[in-house]
């Protein structure tokens, strides 16, 4: 879905780019090569902002410092499609529509910002401080297929034709440019199907998945079948003064890598007991079901009390996605002010998401407060079933 082009300036290139079925990656020249990797075999299928996430450790072996994906869903109300972005550290990305542009940073937020962008025409990653590109100068670098390739800039449009059909070579490793190489024997076929979400909001937008495409490969018509082996065949034995030569041992394979487990989370609402995040948690005066839970999905619906009616019938929602904690403002009346630990207190606009670290204090009004922590083993969770009212639809 889209083209992808790459902009190579000076001797050495500022990041590693990922170019997939439906998602745009960048990571930091020099990161580690099985992170690139687990990106990298996930370029051919459509996956979600949140498979994505979960391949890329924030700490321990192989942590990333900074990083940018940009997952496309299916055509807006209009010009360009919807997009979904996540981008942390020393990363801008650049989206643009019929309208304009602008530009999207993580403002210092960690552990990263989830942000959603509806019309999207094209999208631009690169390092902070770069200068916002013109329209026009948007799609002239080099163009790439599916894979990793090193660069000093990533532009994507998502809106027009497929990739063309070269891969990108994984020039990771060595630090040389990639070459396109021969388009495959099977040409890549596939569609796009749209996954409902949230109402979008005039700022923020929301995203979607697209039903990844399969590819066929031809049996090789040269290969001929080896001999069968027959029960009973004997073998020559090899004279007594020779000894028989025995094969040598081969090493182990290594293990494949795996993304490690993501954090566990839990929340406080008020004076309650610390519960363990997971399920949705939709928190408000009565609050109640806006959309069908996805397949697998639980929700847990939470009253609070609002003499003063300053709580919205469903005004919180708060989630676990990946390795990070989300909550979102449900369009509430009165607004949502998220209390980050050690740095200054945001209001959220209507429909808002964003993602917050462990101490988070999130007030939602008549003094109800929602607190975010991390559960580091057990004991912290409660055993006794929660107090609160199960969905319905």
């Amino acid at each position: 879905m889209g083209r992808a082009h790459v902009e190579r300036t000076g001797a050495s290139s500022e990041l590693i780019a990922v170019v997939g079925e439906n998602f745009v990656a960048a990571l930091p020249a020099g990161s580690d090569a099985a992170v690139v990797a687990a990106l990298g075999d996930r370029a051919s299928r459509s996956v979600s902002v949140e498979e994505l996430v979960g391949l890329i450790p924030l700490r321990g072996d192989g942590a990333v410092d900074g990083f940018a994906l940009v997952v496309a869903a299916g055509p807006s109300d209009g010009d360009g499609v919807t997009v979904s972005g996540v981008v942390r550290g020393a990363f801008v990305v650049d989206v643009y529509s019929v309208g304009g542009s602008r530009r999207f940073s993580d403002r210092g937020i960690r552990p990263w910002l989830l942000a959603d962008f509806q019309a999207v025409t094209a999208v631009v990653i690169g390092r902070d401080g770069a200068p916002v590109p013109r329209p026009a100068e948007i799609g002239t670098g080099t163009a790439v297929g599916l894979g990793t390739v090193t660069a000093t800039r990533l532009d994507w449009l998502p809106a027009e034709s497929q990739h063309p059909p070269q891969q990108a070579a994984d020039s990771s490793s060595t630090g040389s440019p990639a070459v396109p190489v021969a388009p495959p024997a099977v040409p890549p076929v596939g569609d796009t199907v749209l996954r409902p979400r949230r109402l979008p909001d005039p700022e923020h937008d929301h995203d979607t998945v697209i039903r990844p495409r399969e590819l066929e490969s031809a049996p090789d018509a040269g290969a001929q079948p080896g001999p069968a082996s027959q029960p009973g065949q004997q073998r020559e034995l090899e004279p007594r003064s020779e000894p028989e030569s025995r094969p040598e041992p081969q090493p182990a394979p290594e293990p494949e890598w795996q993304p490690p487990a993501p954090s566990r989370y839990g929340l406080r609402i008020g004076n309650g007991e610390l519960r363990e995040l997971d399920a949705v948690y939709l928190i408000g005066r009565r609050p109640r079901l806006g959309r069908v839970p996805a397949v697998g999905e639980r929700v847990h619906l939470v009253d609070v009390p609002s003499p003063g009616r300053e709580v919205s019938a469903t005004h919180l929602e708060v989630r676990q996605q990946g390795d990070a904690v989300v909550v979102t403002d449900q369009r509430s009346t009165n607004g949502t002010v998220v209390v980050p630990p050690h740095a200054d207190r945001i209001r959220l606009r209507p429909g808002q998401s964003i993602v917050v670290a462990p101490g988070t204090m999130v007030h939602i009004g008549d003094g109800t407060i929602v607190t975010i922590s991390a559960l580091e083993d057990s004991r912290e969770r409660s055993t006794d079933p929660p107090k609160m009212r199960r969905p319905t639809t």
